[in-house]
């Protein structure tokens, strides 16, 4: 049953979704056509309005009925930090990994997951391997992007306190531990 502050929460939004879609957003069409602006200036004043809209529009809270649709919110304390699962589903699991500086995962590979990483905040080093081949390491900041296809050899090394979020296949116990500084790896 939802409460009575988060049915408003609710109500707020719906009502400001519909006041500037509806209401707001053809403001700046009319006032732009009624002056003889051309067509593209008209399109320009109208995507500026909308961003405006939007970037309000976020400050309103997120009513529960909008949030994860799955039972997900876990945070698992790690040796290295700590993981926090927001998504599982059948199809796909979302993970924000919070490495501490100096600290890094295991040099891992998955036979069926596939994940694509992206760092939130702070730089990793991420050191990948083909098998057999020769290692290759990048440095990652915020908002870059790797893709972890299965059978990639692979390990996360936090150069500074960092946040990486990783969205895969849903196997997530597919994890195959080659060295682990922290005495996980199986012999």
């Amino acid at each position: 049953m939802m409460s009575l502050a988060n049915a408003s929460r609710v109500i707020v939004a719906r009502f400001w979704s519909f006041l500037v879609f509806a209401v707001l957003l053809p403001v700046p069409v009319y006032v732009c056509m009624g002056i003889g602006l051309p067509l593209w200036a008209t399109m320009l004043a109208a995507a500026a309005w909308l961003s405006i809209a939007i970037s309000v529009r976020a400050l309103w809270p997120t009513p529960p009925c909008w949030q994860s649709a799955s039972s997900a919110g876990a945070v698992t304390v790690k040796p290295w930090g700590s993981e926090l699962l927001w998504a599982r589903t059948a199809r796909y699991a979302g993970k924000v990994l919070r490495v501490r500086r100096s600290e890094a995962l295991s040099l891992q590979y998955h036979r069926v997951k596939d994940e694509t990483l992206m760092v939130l905040s702070g730089r990793v080093r991420l050191e990948h391997y083909a098998r057999g081949g020769d290692s290759a390491a990048l440095v990652l900041g915020p908002w870059e992007v790797f893709h972890v296809p299965p059978g990639l050899w692979h390990r996360i090394v936090a150069l500074e306190d960092a946040e990486v979020l990783e969205v895969s296949s849903p196997e997530l116990d597919d994890v195959v531990r080659l060295e682990d500084r922290y005495g996980r790896a199986k012999a």
